[in-house]
């Protein structure tokens, strides 16, 4: 061998150790003990679920890379309560499966070695077919006024407001609505709000969805989770009480606010996306994009097939 090629193959092995080190001081950090408990509890109640089988898998980074591996361990809790814990892994994954409900899972990571985490789990109830409503609210001086989402049997009224009364009052039946609310300038066009009473310059106007002319009310919900899909997983019950005639909505940008409504006694849930102050050229105008899901049986059963 010549001295160049005897100095390359040292130097290679040196970088092999090397790496090997850094991958196994890198794979030391990843992977710890971990150790969770919490309560597992009926979504619908709070109260605690006994009987639920638990399956456990474990992983491990090695050579920086993870994989779970079943651990072959079933539980079953008593009471609602849950304990598990590993050695040496990265992350510790359970489902947590009742009868009667629908299966979650939780995945713990080595960064939290200790956790306590409470669990719900979701009655199984019948889906049924809820009533789909969206459109656009607008305050707008120059535009035909007002628009509404009407709502119930005439949901085929205009969205201008005025000319829906005036259908309704033609066929003989109630009109029910909802609308926005803003605060007005002298000219009719949506008021600016002091820069010095704003949290955000954003906000630049007031906005508010009145449901008083809808028979009904709203109630704020703040989901626990990100998804869209997973937010109307989460809304499967509407509150029976709680309700109040108007929602306050942040102009100021960001995600949709979700909320339940009871509109004519009839229960749904909803989503207003945030408002758009427009302008048209010769003024100002608020708009509002909304979508509701009613359910016309009366009961609070928002459970749907995704």
């Amino acid at each position: 061998l010549t001295p160049m090629r005897i100095i390359r193959n040292i130097a290679l092995s040196f970088l092999c150790v090397i790496a090997q080190q850094l991958t196994f001081a890198a794979s030391s950090l990843l992977n710890g003990d971990i150790s969770v408990e919490g309560t597992i509890v009926n979504a619908e109640t709070g109260d605690p679920v006994s009987d639920v089988n638990l399956m456990i898998t474990v992983a491990r980074v090695d050579m920086l890379s993870e994989s779970f591996r079943s651990s072959g361990t079933e539980r079953r809790t008593v009471n609602g309560a849950y304990q598990e814990q590993c050695s040496s892994c990265s992350s510790l994954r359970i489902y947590f499966l009742a009868d009667g409900y629908h299966s979650e899972m939780r995945t713990f990571n080595a960064q939290n070695v200790n956790d306590t985490t409470i669990v719900e789990l979701r009655p199984v109830i019948d889906a049924v077919t809820l009533i789909h409503h969206s459109g656009r609210l607008v305050v707008d001086r120059d535009q035909g006024g007002n628009r509404i989402l009407p709502l119930g049997p005439a949901s085929q009224l205009s969205t201008n407001l005025e000319t829906a009364r005036q259908q309704t009052e033609e066929q003989g039946e109630p009109l029910r609505y909802i609308q926005l609310l803003t605060e007005l300038d002298e000219s009719g066009a949506p008021q600016m709000l002091p820069r010095a009473t704003l949290r955000d310059p954003r906000q630049a106007v007031s906005a508010t969805l009145d449901f008083s002319s809808a028979n009904g009310g709203v109630l704020p919900y703040m989901p626990s989770v990100e998804s869209p899909r997973d937010i109307r997983r989460s809304m499967f019950l509407a509150p029976e009480e709680g309700y109040q005639s108007e929602l306050e909505l942040d102009t100021s940008g960001g995600d949709p606010v979700w909320f339940f409504v009871r509109i004519d006694g009839n229960y749904g849930r909803g989503r207003a996306f945030a408002p758009i102050l427009e302008d048209t050229g010769s003024g100002r105008r608020l708009v509002v994009s909304i979508e509701l899901f009613l359910n016309p049986d009366g009961s609070r059963n928002l459970e749907t097939v995704e």
